[in-house]
């Protein structure tokens, strides 16, 4: 009977695997944590308000720079003069004091922070719209100083919402109010940006508290160039190991005269999808601009949460459940958990896929602007919150059983001879040890996936440690390494087909050989049992697991056939 790894493997070698791979965690840890600080950084830039006499804002060919005819006081009569608010253009250009950005920072987030200044006698609502016209354009540092490319040109309407404190009405302050997101850029190819925004009032309903602005400030949000390269540099090392393993674990599989159970299928099925998120195409980044790399990046990120997910349920049912056809378990089985599963995967990816395609075509647009589209959103984004947290308290409970079923198979080890009791022993504590390691996995990627959703929103301060995000995702390699080298087909036969003395023990004849890797439970005890007289102790071994079958109540006889073998008046058929 061929068995997996990890039950032939010694616990020095297992060790030594285990110790190893720790190793290569706390490197990749360190590596993400002495680098940099954070994945991202922020940059507050502070617009320059300029005069602006032409009516034809949407003109390609016109912007405005910082070297314009700047207005310094908004709130200054004399500076403002016979001029209303279609007049003034706020402008900020990408990044400040004549840096450029580089193509490794990937992307670009910009989020306006508005200062609206109290006057006495007047309040603002709390909540109003905030119709914002922009215009965005992108240069190389080679290009001329005047040269300006139109990129994208949007007007969009913007949910604002403002508080004042009654107790200090004072003089003039300001007031506080939300930020609000402007735009977002999945590709940075290029090396400076500018930005010119207006706030038109041509209709009296629209944007009626305009002469409220004091101050335009947008807040940059970009990836930081030391984290791309690690990552990149991780993926390009990453991704030809699990390719490397996933062949030698499928011809092992292929060299068996059964076809793969469904556990082998599910961890192919996961391996590929991790092999397939560690392509470094990003790469290609740049040198080309690929603004829809991020909807790539969404589809490969939900087939591996997916695949992940669904594996770990099929993991710990296969192992907590008793299996009486272990190797004929199909994945329709498990269609209640796998569906809700990929329901809630695929509520997030709706979302995230939603909002990078329409940012692929125009990056000021955004499915938040309006209530309907922020509701549909939100029902989603709760409705995968509600089933992901369903099936980690679910898996968290199933991991918990297995533990428990394997705990138990320790009653079956006084029926087993020494050797026997101790490489089951062995195969319990390996396999306990696995199971350690996949709660540990299980806990990551759960804070994984709810802090990757909160940095996904602009407006929250966020910042999560480049360690963790470093080590989360080498901790997901090494992992499915791990189980792609332990649970593969042993080439050793186990010792009941390749050990004549031992063949013939109390723990082979009273039980079938287990497979750790689809059964949780010993079988019962054999129908009948024949004793070969070929060394007392064996006899000895024989007698002991039939006072055993005897304290514990359970039916116990010998076969009839080999009786004649059995010296007379040693023993009779029970």
């Amino acid at each position: 009977m061929v068995t997996m790894i990890l039950e032939n493997l010694s616990d020095k070698k297992f060790t030594v695997l285990i110790v190893n791979l720790i190793l290569c965690q706390i490197v990749c840890f360190l590596i993400g944590g002495l680098a940099t600080s954070f994945p991202a950084s922020t940059q507050i830039v502070l617009s320059t308000v300029c005069l602006d006499d032409r009516t034809d804002f949407e003109c390609r060919n016109c912007w405005l720079t910082p070297e314009c005819r700047r207005i310094v006081d908004l709130h200054e009569p004399d500076s403002i003069e016979g001029l209303n608010a279609n007049n003034f253009v706020f402008v900020i250009k990408m990044p400040p004091y004549g840096m450029n950005f580089s193509r490794w920072q990937q992307s670009l987030v910009g989020v306006l922070q508005i200062d609206m200044v109290y006057k006495t006698g007047a309040l603002l609502h709390k909540v109003f719209d905030l119709v914002i016209h922009s215009k965005l354009a992108y240069r190389n540092k080679k290009d001329p100083n005047h040269k300006w490319t139109h990129y994208a040109t949007a007007k969009e309407k913007r949910l604002m919402k403002c508080t004042y404190d009654n107790k200090c009405k004072i003089g003039e302050h300001y007031y506080n109010c939300t930020t609000l997101p402007l735009f977002e850029l999945d590709s940075l190819h290029y090396d400076q940006y500018l930005l010119n925004i207006r706030l038109p009032v041509e209709d009296e309903n629209k944007n009626q508290y305009v002469k409220y602005i004091s101050n335009i400030y947008l807040r940059m949000v970009y990836m930081n160039e030391d984290f791309i390269k690690i990552l990149f540099s991780l993926k390009a090392v990453f991704f030809p190991i699990t390719v490397g393993i996933m062949i030698w674990f499928w011809k092992r599989i292929y060299m068996l005269s059964r076809p793969p159970v469904l556990l082998e299928y599910m961890l192919i099925i996961v391996s590929g999808t991790m092999a397939f998120l560690n392509m470094p195409i990003e790469f290609l980044t740049l040198r080309y601009h690929m603004p829809y790399i991020s909807l790539l990046n969404d589809i490969r990120w939900g087939l591996f949460y997916t695949a992940l997910l669904s594996f770990w349920l099929v993991f710990a049912n296969e192992h907590m459940i008793i299996q009486r056809n272990p190797e004929g378990n199909t994945l329709t089985i498990y269609w209640p958990y796998v569906s809700g599963t990929f329901v809630g995967c695929m509520a997030l990816l709706t979302v995230d896929f939603c909002e990078h395609v329409v940012q692929v075509y125009n990056p000021f647009l955004s499915i938040w602007t309006t209530p309907t589209d922020t509701y549909v959103a939100i029902t989603f984004i709760s409705l995968a919150g509600i089933l992901i947290g369903v099936y980690f308290i679910g898996l968290y409970y199933m991991i918990w059983k297995v533990f428990e079923n394997y705990n138990t198979k320790r009653d079956f080890m006084p029926c087993a001879s020494f050797v026997h009791r101790l490489y089951y022993k062995g195969v319990i504590h390996r396999f306990n040890s696995l199971l350690f390691l996949t709660v540990i996995c299980v806990s990551i990627t759960l804070a994984s996936l709810i802090l990757s959703q909160l940095r996904k929103d602009p407006i929250m301060k966020l910042k999560i440690p480049s360690s963790f995000v470093i080590g989360a995702y080498a901790m997901w390699n090494i992992y499915i390494w791990t189980l792609l080298m332990v649970c593969a087909p042993s080439q050793k036969i186990i010792c009941t087909y390749q050990q004549p003395l031992l063949k013939q023990s109390c723990f082979s004849t009273c039980s079938t050989q287990v497979n750790f890797c689809t059964q949780t439970e010993f079988p019962e005890p054999a129908e009948s049992l024949s004793i070969q007289p070929h060394e007392s102790h064996m006899l000895l071994a024989h007698m002991l697991c039939v006072m055993y079958y005897v304290a514990k109540g359970k039916p116990f006889r010998f076969g009839r056939e080999n009786n004649s073998k059995v010296a007379k008046g040693d023993m009779k058929t029970g």
